[in-house]
């Protein structure tokens, strides 16, 4: 049997007078693909605030399976250091020396003085790119992506395809 990821129950919540959620359920098992699917202010984003403790709901239950390491991908990548460079965000936050960091950049189209460019000038792709990248290299068992095709091309939006086909856990991907 799998192993239990996530169970959400009565995910409630309203904006002003506006409901926004009502009574939505979500339960999760260990390698499931899930996908959430609808129009822009539907709620979707909503929902994932949700379930990684970002928002609070009316009347929400929401519990996480033991050892579930959640990685999520936000469509801001509000947590990255713009005064940073790419090389520098990937050598601080996992410790890597300038060959390692410069080799899992380029698995993401980093490459030359690419790696030296400040966060704060890279386009909304490149940003996603860098973002998507940092998510991988944390090793989560659980992805939690939001619009993560936004703002990539084509190259990018494979090799997304390929890091997500790779990864083995258990994938909840709103568009």
């Amino acid at each position: 049997m799998s192993e239990f990821i996530l169970e959400a129950r009565d995910i409630s919540v309203s904006l002003g007078h506006r409901k926004i959620l009502e009574n939505c359920s979500l339960s999760a098992k260990q390698g499931e693909f899930i996908g959430i699917i609808g129009p822009n202010g539907a709620g979707k984003t909503t929902l994932l605030k949700m379930i990684t403790g970002e928002l609070a709901g009316e009347k929400t239950l929401i519990h996480m399976g033991s050892h579930v390491q959640v990685g999520y991908y936000s469509q801001e990548q509000e947590w990255l250091s713009p005064d940073r460079t790419v090389i520098d965000e990937v050598r601080d936050l996992f410790n890597y020396g300038e060959a390692e960091a410069r080799n899992v950049l380029g698995m993401f189209l980093f490459r030359g003085e690419d790696v030296f460019k400040k966060i704060s000038l890279l386009s909304g792709g490149e940003k996603a790119r860098l973002s998507l990248l940092c998510l991988f290299l944390k090793r989560p068992n659980f992805l939690i992506l939001d619009e993560p095709t936004n703002h990539l091309d084509i190259p990018t939006r494979e090799i997304m395809e390929e890091a997500i086909q790779a990864f083995g856990g258990t994938c909840l991907i709103v568009s």
